[in-house]
C-alpha cells in the first residue's frame, strides 16, 4: 500500500539533463553520489556507531548504453520527506549551516543532479530515514524537458515491511540511487582504478571530526551483488617509498570578502623508484578526504608543465578550502592563491633532492639505497641502522657501485642477491596464484563479478598492498570458463595452462608498474609456466 505526493523542482524541466554537461568524468560523478551518502552518514552522526556500507552494482554495455545500468545503495541515514525538494534543487542544501558543515563533502545542492545527469537520462530513488516508511520516485529527463517550467515529480510513500527493511544493505535506513539509460560507457575498470584512491581515507580512518579526532567507523565500499569479501574495495595510497615520507603541514593566511582567514593542508609528499611515470607523478588533493583532483603538479611547479625531473614525486595533501560547484579542482579564490604560495615556499628546500631521486629510480638498488640516506640525513629524519650503514659506506658506493654486488661478504650488506634462477630481483612461486617479492607476500585474487563486461572475460586492476586482483565477468561465455578452470586445474592440464597464462599476465603487469627489466620478466615468465 502507498501514498503519493509531488515534489516541485523550481527550476526548468531541461536542468537536469543540462546539469550534467559540467565536463565530470565517470568517476568523479559517481564519487558525487558516494559523498552524499557520506553526508548523511556525518550528519546523523552514525559515524560514531557503525560502518557506512555502500554496494556499487555496475552493468555496463558499451554497446547498449539504454539497457546499462548503475546501482548505488547505502545504510546511511536516508533522506527525511521534508528534505526531498533540496535533492531536486539547485543551490538548496542544509550543509552550510549543519553543526557539522565544516567537515562535510558538499556544500552547494549541486552534486545528485550533475552527477546522475552526467552518467544517465532515467534515476530511480528509493530512501528511508527511519524504520516505519521509505519514499520512491523516478526522474526521466526526457518527461521532465516536455513539462518545461512546471515539472513535477511524483513521490510514492511505502510502508515498510519485513522485507524492506532489509532494502539498504541490510538496514532499514538508507537511500539506493538506480540509473538507467546511459549517457557514456562507464568500464567497470574505473571504479576498481579510482574508487581505492578516492575514498582512502575514509576507508583507513585518515579522516577527522570536529575535535580532531580519527573518525571510530569506516567507509566500506563494494562493488557487486552481493557484501562479501571477495568484493570488498581496499584502500589505496601513492606508491611512494616509506623511507621517503616526508609529513606536510602548511598554515596560511589570505583575505576574502568576509575578511582575514587562515587555512591548512596537511599531508605528505615522498618518492617511488618504480614505475616512474610523468602522466602519474604528483599530489592527489583532497577537501574532507574526498579526492578532488589527481596527480596535481601545480602545488611545486607553479605555472610550469610537467616535468620528468619530478617523475619519482608523489604524495597527498588534504585541504580545507573551497573547491569549484562540481568538485573537479580548487576554486579559484585567495585561499586557492594563499595555499599554493605556502606549498611552493616550503617545497623549494627540497627542489634540489627531487630530481637526484627520479635519477636514482633509474639505477639499482645500492644507488636508490645511497640517495635515501642522503635524503633522510639533509632533512634531519630518524637515522636508521640501515641508512647509516649506507653513508659509512658512501666512498666505496661513489667509486663504484658494480663492485659492491661483487662483494658477497659485504659488512653493509649493501649488495642484493640473485635467486638461484639468475633473477635481480626476489622472487619465489609460493603456490599457483601465489608468489613473494622482495619478501613481501602477493596473491592473485580471481574475483567473479556479475556485471555486463565490456566485451572481456575479465579486468586485472590496480594492485592493493598485498594482492592483484583480477576481476572475471561471469557474462562473458569466456569469464564461466575461467571460473571453472580455478575449480579443475588439478584435473586438468588445460585448465591448469590457462590459469598459469592469466596468473602471469597480472604478475608481469604489476612488474612492469614497478619497472621491473623485461629479462626479469621473461625468466618469472618461464617459472611460473613451469609450475
Amino acid at each position: 500500500m502507498s501514498d503519493k505526493f509531488k515534489i516541485i523542482p523550481k527550476l526548468h524541466g531541461s536542468g537536469f539533463a543540462k546539469a550534467g554537461n559540467t565536463g565530470l568524468k565517470s568517476w568523479q560523478a559517481i564519487n558525487e553520489i558516494i559523498a552524499n551518502s557520506v553526508d548523511e552518514w556525518i550528519k546523523s552522526e552514525t559515524f560514531y556507531k557503525s560502518d557506512l556500507i555502500l554496494r556499487i552494482e555496475l552493468d555496463n554495455k558499451p554497446r547498449n548504453l539504454e539497457k546499462s545500468s548503475l546501482r548505488i545503495v547505502d545504510n546511511s541515514s536516508g533522506i527525511k520527506k521534508e528534505d526531498l525538494d533540496n535533492l531536486v534543487n539547485y543551490y538548496q542544501s542544509d550543509k552550510p549551516t549543519h553543526k557539522y558543515a565544516k567537515i562535510l563533502l558538499g556544500l552547494y545542492g549541486f552534486g545528485f543532479k550533475g552527477s546522475t545527469g552526467n552518467i544517465g537520462k532515467k534515476i530511480t530513488v528509493i530512501t528511508s530515514p527511519n524504520t516505519k516508511e521509505y519514499y520512491k520516485f523516478i526522474i526521466v529527463h526526457d518527461e521532465l524537458d516536455k513539462m518545461e517550467l512546471k515539472p513535477e515529480i511524483d513521490v510514492e510513500t511505502m510502508k515498510h515491511n519485513s522485507t524492506s527493511k532489509k532494502l539498504f544493505n541490510g538496514s532499514s535506513t538508507g537511500t539506493i540511487i538506480h540509473i538507467e539509460d546511459f549517457r557514456k560507457s562507464i568500464p567497470a575498470a574505473t571504479l576498481y582504478d579510482y574508487l581505492p584512491v578516492s575514498w582512502n581515507k575514509f576507508m583507513s580512518n585518515d579522516v577527522v571530526d570536529l575535535d580532531g579526532k580519527a573518525f571510530p567507523k569506516k567507509l566500506k565500499i563494494y562493488v557487486g551483488k552481493e557484501i562479501k569479501k571477495e568484493n570488498l574495495i581496499f584502500p589505496e595510497s601513492t606508491e611512494a617509498h616509506k623511507d621517503t615520507l616526508t609529513p606536510v603541514d602548511i598554515k596560511f593566511e589570505y583575505t576574502d570578502d568576509e575578511g582575514k582567514k587562515k587555512g591548512t593542508g596537511t599531508g605528505y609528499f615522498g618518492f617511488r623508484f618504480k614505475n616512474t611515470s610523468m602522466v602519474t607523478q604528483g599530489i592527489n588533493i583532497y577537501r574532507n578526504g574526498q579526492l578532488i583532483e589527481r596527480y596535481n603538479h601545480s602545488l611545486y611547479m607553479g605555472t610550469a608543465e610537467k616535468h620528468n625531473d619530478h617523475n619519482s614525486l608523489v604524495g597527498e595533501l588534504n585541504v580545507d578550502v573551497a573547491v569549484n560547484t562540481v568538485k573537479t579542482a580548487l576554486e579559484d579564490t585567495e585561499a586557492e592563491k594563499a595555499l599554493k604560495a605556502s606549498f611552493f615556499k616550503e617545497f623549494q628546500k627540497y627542489k634540489s633532492y627531487v630530481r637526484k631521486m627520479s635519477i636514482a629510480a633509474n639505477k639499482d638498488n645500492d644507488f636508490i639505497n645511497l640517495a635515501i640516506a642522503e635524503y633522510r640525513n639533509e632533512f634531519g629524519m630518524k637515522s636508521l641502522a640501515t641508512y647509516k650503514k649506507i653513508l659509512d659506506a658512501k666512498g666505496s658506493l661513489i667509486e663504484s657501485t658494480s663492485e659492491s654486488k661483487k662483494s658477497k661478504k659485504s659488512d653493509t650488506k649493501l649488495t642484493h642477491s640473485k635467486s638461484k634462477n639468475n633473477l635481480d630481483i626476489d622472487f619465489k612461486p609460493i603456490d599457483w596464484n601465489q608468489f613473494s617479492l622482495e619478501g613481501k607476500v602477493y596473491t592473485i585474487e580471481f574475483n567473479p563479478f556479475d556485471g555486463n563486461p565490456d566485451n572481456v572475460p575479465y579486468t586485472i586492476t590496480s594492485p592493493t598492498l598485498s594482492a592483484l586482483p583480477i576481476y572475471v565477468y561471469l557474462k562473458h561465455p569466456n569469464g564461466k570458463t575461467i571460473i571453472d578452470a580455478i575449480n579443475k586445474k588439478n584435473k586438468n592440464q588445460a585448465d591448469k595452462f590457462l590459469l598459469q597464462l592469466i596468473v602471469f599476465e597480472a604478475v608481469e603487469a604489476f612488474l612492469n608498474r614497478l619497472n621491473h627489466k623485461k629479462k626479469d620478466i621473461q625468466t618469472i615468465k618461464e617459472i611460473i609456466l613451469e609450475k
